[in-house]
């Protein structure tokens, strides 16, 4: 386009640098996705580690109660009665070795979880660098008009190849513009209006 341009305004721009910022802050916003991901795991997975060690408590609590039932079974009791205190124990015994296992798995699952967040957020600080990288390639692949004037010409287009130091786009500052001329009668000086057309040739 020709027309005014004001100090620093981009002239050119590569159009595949724009594409690139955008990939960048889509990848970004992924990967802050995937962190709140991670950490919503990471909290589920402390709840079940808090809720299984309680299961474990209330498991022993059980077992304990459990053995002082069969402690009170009157030495003179028949054998059901106390195969069936035993069996009460050992279904207690069971229920603790259970919830251990549980327990164990939960913290397992806990460790997998937090170690999923160190790398999601890892990938988030990679991807917001990147951001920040392409968007500082972006200003790089720009051409800006150093002063604020009008834009007479831009040489290339869109697709061609430009070496270093090739001409790509001239700015020209007018408002300090005079011309002189030194033909122009007397005569004629009464018809010079301002605003009116002229043709200069230089």
């Amino acid at each position: 386009f020709l027309g005014p341009a004001r100090h620093l305004e981009v002239l050119i721009r590569r159009d595949a640098a724009a594409l690139e910022v955008e990939s960048a802050t889509a990848a970004y916003t992924a990967a802050q996705a995937a962190t709140a991901r991670a950490e919503a795991s990471v909290a589920q997975a402390k709840a079940n580690v808090t809720a299984s060690g309680a299961a474990v408590a209330q498991a022993a609590a059980v077992r304990r109660s459990a053995a002082a039932a069969r402690d009170q079974v009157p030495s003179g009791a028949s054998r059901a009665v106390k195969r069936q205190a035993d069996a009460q124990i050992d279904q207690a015994e069971a229920g603790v070795d259970s919830a251990r296992a549980q327990r164990s798995a939960a913290q397992a699952a806990l460790k997998t979880a937090e170690a999923g967040l160190a790398a999601a957020q890892a990938d988030e600080q990679r991807a917001k660098l990147a951001v920040s990288a392409t968007a500082l390639a972006k200003d790089h692949l720009a051409v800006t008009s150093p002063i604020a004037g009008t834009i007479v010409s831009i040489e290339p287009a869109v697709g061609d190849l430009v070496q270093p130091g090739v001409v790509v786009a001239r700015v020209a500052d007018a408002s300090e513009w005079r011309f002189e001329t030194s033909d122009l009668s007397e005569s004629s000086i009464a018809r010079v209006r301002e605003g009116a057309a002229a043709t200069v040739t230089v």
